[in-house]
Parts: C-alpha cells; sequence; structure tokens
C-alpha cells in the first residue's frame, strides 16, 4: 500500500487484515489487492502532497522555498534525483532573481504538466520529491 502512494499505520493495517480475514491465507492474489486497495485506500490528491511537503520546506511562510536546498534535498536523501536530472527539472520552472522558486506555481504547473502528460515518470517523480522533503524532517 505504502509502494502506490498509502501511508497506513500499523493499526490500521491490522485492523484491514482483521477486517478482510487475511491472516493464514498465505500470499494475496492480485484481483484481491487491489479490490482491497481501492476499498481502503483514500490517496491525498496529488496538488496537497506537493504543498505540504513544500510548505515543510518553507519555515518562514514565505510561499518560496530555495532551490539550493530543494537540490541539496533531492540530490542527497531518500531516493536521490541525479543532478542533471535535478537541473532539468528546475529550468522549467521560474526562479526568482533570489534564486528560490514561488512553490504555488510550480504546483499549478506540475498538475498542469500531469494532465496533459502520460503521468507516470513525472509523478514518480513528484512522489520521490515529496518522500524525500519529508524523510529529511521526519528522520
Amino acid at each position: 500500500m505504502r509502494s502506490l502512494g498509502g501511508n497506513p499505520t500499523q493499526t490500521q493495517l491490522k485492523a484491514i487484515v482483521a477486517e478482510e480475514n487475511l491472516t493464514g491465507h498465505g500470499p494475496i492474489r492480485l484481483p484481491p489487492f487491489l479490490h482491497l486497495m481501492a476499498k481502503h485506500m483514500n490517496p491525498e490528491p496529488f496538488d496537497r502532497q506537493l504543498r505540504h511537503a513544500f510548505k515543510v520546506l518553507d519555515r518562514n511562510s514565505t510561499g518560496f522555498v530555495s532551490v539550493s536546498e530543494l537540490r541539496h534535498i533531492l540530490t542527497n536523501i531518500g531516493e536521490k534525483f541525479e543532478p542533471s536530472k535535478f537541473d532539468q527539472w528546475i529550468r522549467e520552472v521560474d526562479v526568482g532573481s533570489d534564486s528560490k522558486i514561488h512553490y504555488e506555481d510550480f504546483i499549478v504547473r506540475m498538475v498542469v504538466t500531469l494532465v496533459r502528460s502520460s503521468l507516470s515518470p513525472l509523478l514518480r517523480y513528484c512522489r520521490v520529491c515529496c518522500a524525500s522533503i519529508f524523510m529529511l524532517f521526519v528522520v
């Protein structure tokens, strides 16, 4: 479930296992698993995930994040971006003269890009961004 964007607690997982009577039946097959995912996962909207991740970096609630801090986090923590990929990615963003990005504009651009694209590669990168930012502050 976590690999697909869910973040259930151990208590929630135990409740699902008990409710669905999954104990002692061995591995779960794909069709029942997909049914479980649809029934028990209520993923947070993508734009909300991005907004929350950026707000973690925006300690002063200015609406802006430093490109250098974002680069450091995304190329060094968690599932790392290649520096060249980050550079390519950041070129598509409006960077201010102070080397900061307005993350609300960025989020809107990312959501529009996702709607226009096939979703999977960009969505994966964006989820990696969120996960990397959260890992920095949780660990």
